[in-house]
């Protein structure tokens, strides 16, 4: 029988993210079990979700779309999110010291990840897997996507 892992979410961060403006440089401990999320309507729960979600996976929407060509080859290609999907819930009138970003840590089969990504520009910032940096350059996620398979390798996207 095959195992799936999921993983367990042990810390986020987000820095800068003015949706939040009470709470600009929040931090989050998950308990162990079920954590809950409660709001009244337009308070950003759904936002917040999508920030894990991003924080972990990046900004696919779903998981393939296959499209079929001419010839019947099928083209895998992700779904995303548009790239100024957090950069739209922001409100500009709010003042920060910096770029709106998130960190989460998080566990998948006893490693420890922590991934750091910016909010205002899809980009992963940093990733360490227990505790030891995983180097690569730096691209924005829609210039990334752009790219040939092969060009893909260098980049701190491919390696996580």
């Amino acid at each position: 029988m095959r195992k799936i892992y999921l993983p367990e979410l042990i810390n986020l961060k987000i820095n800068n993210f003015t949706l939040y403006p009470n709470g600009m440089n929040f931090s989050y401990d998950f308990i162990k079990g079920v954590n809950l999320v409660l709001g009244g309507n337009g308070m950003g729960k759904t936002t917040f979700v999508n920030i894990i979600k991003y924080s972990i996976i990046g900004h696919y929407k779903k998981q393939f779309n296959h499209t079929r060509t001419y010839k019947d080859r099928s083209i895998e290609k992700r779904i995303l999110y548009p790239m100024d999907y957090f950069l739209n819930r922001m409100d500009d009138t709010v003042l920060t010291d910096g770029d709106p970003t998130v960190e989460i840590t998080f566990a998948l089969n006893g490693t420890i990840f922590t991934v750091t990504r910016r909010l205002d520009v899809i980009q992963i910032i940093n990733i360490t897997v227990d505790k030891k940096t995983i180097n690569g350059l730096i691209i924005p996620q829609n210039k990334f996507e752009e790219l040939q398979e092969e060009s893909k390798t260098e980049y701190l996207q491919f390696k996580y």
